[in-house]
């Protein structure tokens, strides 16, 4: 973890997100609303959209952390519900060193309040149709983490 000084008082620390000496732990949440699901796109370049959430920051606990992360990435109010799965996110180089690992706990989000609008650390963020979303490209992994999850509750894909 780095540490930038601001204005000789403030301590930023930044966790070092590639090549990590350490994996990160992370929170996502799939919140769905009037047969729609919430989704942020982290870039331009890739267009690939994917389940709101970030990295938990020191002291705060995992359901805090997704509270904010949706938050600030989208400006709705969610209440965090059941644990939907674990995941481990390793990433490699081409020489084999591990690029990014995140500890990912994906949650169940309830909407309480808000429109999606962007921001903090995303280009956008949106409600989608589930119907439609084989319409749009979604981050590894995203498509089969929410068919898991509806195929629990009998609304499939």
């Amino acid at each position: 973890m780095k540490e930038l000084q601001k204005n000789n008082k403030e301590v930023i620390k930044i966790i070092k997100r590639e090549y990590p000496d350490r994996p990160i732990s992370a929170v996502a949440s799939l919140v769905i609303y009037k047969d729609n699901l919430l989704l942020v796109k982290k870039n331009k370049s890739d267009n690939l959209w994917s389940l709101p959430g970030g990295a938990v920051e020191l002291g705060e606990t995992l359901e805090t952390a997704l509270k904010r992360e949706v938050m600030e990435e989208t400006t709705i109010e969610i209440e965090v519900l059941s644990l939907i799965n674990n995941l481990d996110i390793i990433r490699f180089d081409n020489n084999k060193n591990i690029r990014l690992h995140y500890v990912l706990s994906i949650y169940e989000g309830k909407y309480i309040d808000g429109e999606p609008k962007y921001g903090d650390d995303v280009v956008d963020a949106a409600w989608h149709k589930l119907h439609k979303l084989d319409t749009i490209s979604l981050l590894d992994g995203t498509r089969a983490v929410l068919s898991q999850h509806l195929n629990a509750r009998n609304y499939y894909l």
